[in-house]
């Protein structure tokens, strides 16, 4: 079931050391995502809501027939989902937050261990398989079209997968222990970094970006080299790039920032 209900938005417009406040949103959730177009989710226990760019309504959509525990990719900005690790379900969803057909039942298909799921170019997905250590490449009826084989024995140590990255030309696996490991997009090892675990990677063209303390870091999938530039305000909790806008969230206000 979906509700309309209204949030504060205040339009800043102020300017510091070259970038502009562009938005403040006062909101208290457990996260905050946001698309390529600009549409902003907010992350709750109980529910998830979206505030389209487009208009100031907020849309809902409850989610406590599925538990508290899912994971909210929006790589396709008109085709969302959600992921229900704990019961390898998956909901689809339009750009208006309504449920598109039947939930998906992972196990039903012979992919029970299923604990890390994102969205891929072609309207495929990939899937973190634990029990294999292994990424998987799907199609849209969830057949196997790509499986790198077991990385944990590959690269000699244990892996806790906790998010897929996928950038024009590879694919990124995080976890929790802080790697970042770098596959081309056929499921060929790369090459591993070292980073935080907690911190949010994203891909942007052929660079990975990420947000630690008051600057903006981008690594190049070219070169490996890193580059960074100051922000202007510290990161105090969720923190990501989405185009030429940087999002900072701090658990009460969400602060829009853009380059001038």
């Amino acid at each position: 079931m979906i509700a309309v209900s209204a949030m504060c938005v205040c339009i800043a417009m102020t300017a510091t050391d070259g970038w502009v406040l562009q938005s403040t949103l006062a909101v208290n959730c457990n996260a905050v995502e946001v698309d390529a177009l600009d549409n902003v989710y907010f992350l709750f226990d109980d529910h998830l809501e979206l505030r389209r760019s487009q208009d100031l309504e907020v849309r809902r959509i409850s989610l406590l027939e599925y538990g508290s525990a899912y994971i909210l990719d929006v790589t396709n900005p008109l085709k969302p989902f959600l992921f229900f690790a704990s019961q390898g379900v998956v909901i689809y969803l339009d750009n208006m937050l309504s449920p598109q057909g039947q939930a998906i039942h992972l196990q039903e298909m012979g992919l029970e261990q299923i604990e890390v799921m994102a969205g891929s170019r072609g309207d495929h997905f990939w899937l973190w398989d634990a029990a294999q250590n292994e990424l998987l490449r799907v199609d849209q009826q969830f057949q196997i079209r790509l499986r790198t084989g077991n990385l944990a024995a590959r690269l000699g140590k244990a892996l806790r997968v906790q998010r897929i990255i996928e950038s024009e030309q590879d694919v990124m696996l995080q976890t929790t222990g802080g790697d970042l490991i770098l596959l081309d997009i056929y499921g060929t090892y790369k090459t591993n970094v070292t980073m935080k675990a907690q911190q949010q990677v994203s891909a942007h063209a052929s660079a990975l970006t990420w947000i630690g303390g008051d600057s903006l870091h981008v690594l190049s999938l070219l070169n490996l080299e890193e580059t960074t530039e100051i922000l202007p305000l510290a990161a105090q909790g969720q923190a990501f790039l989405r185009g030429k806008r940087v999002y900072l969230y701090d658990g009460s206000l969400l602060r829009c920032y853009m380059r001038e």
